[in-house]
């Protein structure tokens, strides 16, 4: 069972650029989320796919 605090996984993005707009749908829907790949994906980007793509996460307590 997760924590209402934890960060969890809603969405594997193909692209930096995706993930972003994501981000920015739901900051301004008040969501709070954090992309980790987010340098690696912006430095180089041909790995992101590799490695299973961006994630979006976002508390467990915003996912119910």
């Amino acid at each position: 069972m997760t924590q209402p605090d934890e960060w969890v996984l809603v969405r594997n993005c193909t692209t930096l650029h995706e993930a972003v707009f994501l981000r920015s749908v739901l900051e301004g829907s008040e969501i709070e989320c954090f992309l980790p790949d987010e340098s690696m994906a912006s430095i180089r980007p041909e790995l992101s796919m590799l490695l299973g793509g961006v994630r979006i996460l976002v508390r467990a307590s915003e996912n119910e």
